[in-house]
């Protein structure tokens, strides 16, 4: 394990504590089952993890990765975190791009696919289960795989398109 990039954890001057999203913070605070601790308990606890960092002048701001994860809204930080998601349905694109915190990109992969993909009735047994096209849990990792290995200094997003016969990511 190599731990976090160089680019990660540079500091972004030009962001600040403020741009960081409660609820996104919160929800990384419940997921590694750490206690809300008061503001600068917390800041001390990202600046260790790696989200925050200190900037020439010592002024305590956010990093890449502080960004990726947590911003209120990242694409007006570092506008290569949106994601474009695209699906054609009846000669017609229907649009869900991401621009949110990584922390809530599952929930809104899931809600398009599922929303996006063509689902089939299967017989288990003596149950009717319905199935995506794809598998859901291979669709997230591709689409996680390929945001979280980006490159952030070459400045491009991340493209998934669901298409009749094939996802491209």
């Amino acid at each position: 394990f190599e731990g976090p990039s160089p680019k990660e954890l540079e500091v972004v001057a030009r962001a600040s504590f403020d741009d960081l999203s409660n609820e996104a913070v919160s929800r990384y605070m419940a997921q590694r089952r750490l206690k809300t601790p008061a503001t600068a308990a917390l800041r001390r606890n990202l600046e260790t993890a790696g989200y925050l960092g200190r900037t020439p002048n010592g002024k305590l701001a956010p990093t890449v990765a502080g960004i990726v994860l947590f911003a209120t809204a990242p694409v007006e930080i570092l506008p290569q975190c949106r994601v474009s998601i695209e699906t054609k349905k009846a000669g017609a694109s229907i649009y869900g791009d991401f621009e949110g915190p990584l922390t809530a990109f599952r929930d809104h992969l899931d809600k398009f696919f599922k929303d996006n993909m063509r689902h089939f009735t299967e017989i288990r047994e003596l149950d009717r289960v319905t199935v995506g096209e794809y598998p859901l849990e291979a669709l997230r990792e591709a689409c996680f795989n390929a945001v979280v290995h980006r490159n952030y200094q070459a400045g491009t997003r991340v493209h998934i398109t669901l298409r009749e016969t094939e996802v491209e990511i």
